[in-house]
């Protein structure tokens, strides 16, 4: 609920939010690649 409200707030005030749509990105790329080799038991490259 906090996170929500959070969202909501730097959604209408035009603050930025925290973290960032780059940061969110980033870190659903690193629990895909945690999730794909855990699955394959391979290790997976992430790109810059």
């Amino acid at each position: 609920a906090i996170e929500i409200a959070a969202f909501i707030t730097a959604a209408t005030s035009g603050k930025k939010a925290s973290p960032s749509g780059a940061d969110g990105l980033v870190a659903l790329k690193l629990a895909d690649a945690a999730l794909k080799s855990a699955t394959t038991g391979k290790t997976v490259r992430l790109d810059k």
